[in-house]
């Protein structure tokens, strides 16, 4: 399911310059699409891979079902035709139907394809103002030690939830991670669409857009959260406040020399003075976390 929530907790790993700067203002940087580091994402086209000829059959299954049942879900204008249809006490065979709907549920499918450019133009525009705050779920995956935090001299540090206070933190999502650009629906759906029964959903293809990344990526363990165009529509980036309560520990790199860690330490008593300090260590072939 596209980003379904989770509750758990939420690391950003960070160099020692920007973690300084993170702890000193207290502040978290929400990102557009065009500031990440990967290029594709975000900003690449949904994929519009379905059965035609299944979808088609089983939408005409459906839109004969919805035309001879009161009860049937109304969902687009189709459905409101086969439901006046109904209504007006229209005659017709199941053979007669199906050979009338069929060429209008296949130029449907090619409509569809024809229009999905269209589409993608439209969602990539109000991506393009979409802030993120990209976090992982996990402070000791050993690749994002290296890429992210400074070659393991940096620090993770780990945010939640604090009582009180309406946190974004229970709006993470983990990310979905994909070999090919996303469908944007499925085969039920379309076959939803096509019989009446559903009409599309902005927000449901934004969601794709934002919780998908490729294969590639799936060892980060990514969890995001999305809020819309922030208080700044206009920026590329914003940086925002978090409380003192929602900043839960510290996690010192493994690689980080003693004055770096009592400066860093001192840091993070500043911006709450109950956070939790621990420190990483290089155990044979694996990383550990250990309380200071």
């Amino acid at each position: 399911m596209w980003g379904v929530k989770v509750t758990i907790p939420l690391f950003k790993y960070l160099p020692q310059g920007i973690g300084e700067v993170v702890l000193r203002n207290r502040t978290l940087r929400w990102s557009t699409p065009q500031t990440l580091n990967d290029p594709f994402d975000m900003q690449t086209g949904l994929d519009l891979a379905f059965n035609k000829a299944e979808v088609v059959d089983i939408a005409l299954e459906k839109s004969w079902e919805s035309f001879n049942n009161v009860e049937a879900p109304i969902g687009n204008a189709l459905g409101v035709m086969l439901a006046f249809m109904r209504e007006k006490g229209v005659k017709i065979s199941r053979e007669e139907f199906m050979k009338e709907m069929r060429p209008a549920l296949i130029e449907c499918c090619a409509n569809l394809r024809a229009g999905l450019p269209e589409l993608d133009a439209v969602f990539l525009k109000e991506l393009a103002t979409t802030k993120v705050l990209c976090l992982s779920g996990s402070p000791i995956i050993v690749p994002l030690w290296t890429h992210y935090a400074q070659e393991h001299k940096g620090i993770v540090l780990e945010f939640g939830e604090a009582a009180g206070l309406d946190s974004p933190w229970k709006l993470a999502r983990p990310m979905n991670y994909v070999d090919a650009p996303p469908k944007l629906y499925d085969d039920e759906f379309w076959s939803d669409m096509m019989s009446g029964r559903t009409s599309m959903d902005a927000k449901t293809i934004m969601r794709r857009y934002i919780f998908t990344k490729g294969k590639a990526w799936e060892s980060e363990c990514e969890h995001r959260i999305s809020t819309g165009e922030g208080r700044k529509p206009d920026a590329l980036f914003e940086d925002a406040k978090f409380a003192e309560q929602e900043l839960v520990s510290i996690t010192f790199g493994c690689r980080m020399d003693g004055n770096d860690r009592e400066k860093f330490a001192e840091l993070a008593k500043v911006a709450n003075p109950e956070i939790t300090i621990r420190q990483a260590i290089k155990q044979g072939a694996e990383l550990v976390i250990t309380k200071l």
